[in-house]
This record gives structure tokens, sequence and C-alpha cells, in this order.
């Protein structure tokens, strides 16, 4: 007999056990879904999420992503497996809107930093940018051939432009992190106001950085804020 009212006592004791560990596991599973279900029902939310993730924030309207150097010129450049690879940010995209082509050095090519690198092009006007590092080009981004716009559409993705065997890491010493966070403030600030002054509109509104298209700012000063902006070195 006490044997048996062993074995029951046991048997409550590891129902009662379990009961406990799946009552707390229902209010954890219930606690993750109410703060992950409005992103698994809206598509925008996810990739607010992932990109939270991926290090991007949003600093005066501008994009700009953590573990990524910044040029003086708005070019990124992140580190992988020894090379450096290279894009625009978005307030060069910005400044470029449209985007035809884009002519790129070829593999094996010795770039210097601050001499020409690549031609942007829309229609019949072009913008020639410098190389922000120094170093032999050691890939392209293939996808640029067929689709230039993602330069401008996705910087930090699909238009990325090539990579780089550096000479040196003097790249480092650009700014990164929080550092590159404020200077993309300051930047847009100034940009902002760059517009105002030549348009005589505000670029602005709630927070969204705005460049006026061709009906409202004139090419040469489009191309003065690419040389002030870009550094752009030529216009062809």
């Amino acid at each position: 007999m006490d044997a048996l009212i062993n074995v029951i006592e046991n048997a409550a004791i590891l129902v009662g056990g379990l009961a406990v560990r799946f009552a707390v596991a229902v209010v954890l599973l219930a606690l993750l879904v109410s703060v992950l279900l409005p992103f698994l029902f809206a598509g925008e939310g996810v990739r607010q999420l992932w990109r939270r993730f991926a290090g991007f924030g949003s600093e005066g309207g501008l994009t700009w992503r953590r573990g990524t150097y910044y040029s003086p010129a708005h070019a990124w450049l992140r580190t992988r497996a020894g090379f450096v690879r290279l894009g625009l940010d978005d307030l060069a995209g910005r400044l470029l809107r449209r985007v035809d082509a884009v002519a790129l050095p070829a593999v094996g090519t010795y770039v210097k930093e601050g001499d020409a690198l690549l031609t942007v092009s829309a229609g019949p006007r072009g913008v020639v940018l410098p190389s922000p590092v120094e170093g032999v080009v050691a890939r392209v981004n293939p996808r640029l051939g067929d689709t230039p716009q993602s330069l401008v559409d996705d910087p930090y993705g699909r238009g990325w432009l090539l990579e780089v065997d550096p000479a040196s890491d003097s790249f480092r010493s650009m700014k990164h992190d929080e550092a590159a966070r404020q200077w993309m403030h300051t930047e847009a600030v100034r940009l902002s106001l760059a517009l105002e002054r030549a348009t005589g509109i505000l670029a602005a509104d709630g927070g969204e950085l705005a460049v006026p298209s061709h009906l409202l700012i004139s090419e040469e000063q489009r191309a003065a804020l690419e040389q002030q902006f870009l550094r752009a070195l030529t216009k062809v």
C-alpha cells in the first residue's frame, strides 16, 4: 500500500512539474508572439527588423550603417576577407537620383586615392567620382551592368561598386559608427541648406531629405552640389 502511495505521489509531482514548465513555456511564447506578430504580418516591419539587426540606421533622413567607413566624398567602405568593398552612400544617391550606366575600372587596375574611379551616367551627362582608397581592383559588381539604378535604389546591397585589395589600411581613419552617424546628420543639414539656397524651397520636410528634380534645379547647380559633396572630378 505504501509503495502504491509513493508511486502516486511521485506521479503527482512529475505531472505538477510538467504543468509548471508548460505554463511557463506558454507565457514566454505569448510574450514572444506579442512582440513579433506585428512584424510577421507586415513585410515592411520584417524588413525594418532585419535592417536594425544588420546595423542600419537613419540620420537626418539619410540611411547609414554601423561597421562601415565613410569617405568625405560619400563613398562607403566595408572590409570583406582582406578586401575592401566600396559603394556610394544614401546622400550620393539622393544627388545622383537617376543612373543609366556605371563605368568601372577593369579587374587588376591599380587605383590611387583621389584619382578617377568610376563614371556615373544619366542620359547625356555623366559624373566622374574619385577613389576613396588605393589598391588593386579585385572584383566588380556584375549586376550593375543590367541594373545600374540599384546604385541609388539599394546602395548598401545590390548597388555596391567593386572590391579593392588595399595598399594600406589608412581607410580605417575614416569616420565610422558613432562618428559616422554624427557626420551624416551634419551632411544632411548642410545639403538641405545648400538646396534651400539654390532653390528657395525647404529640402527637408518631416525629417526626410528631398533633392529637387531637374525642373527646380539647374544643371550648373547640380554639378556644383556634386563637386561640393561628392568631390566630382569632371562632368562629361
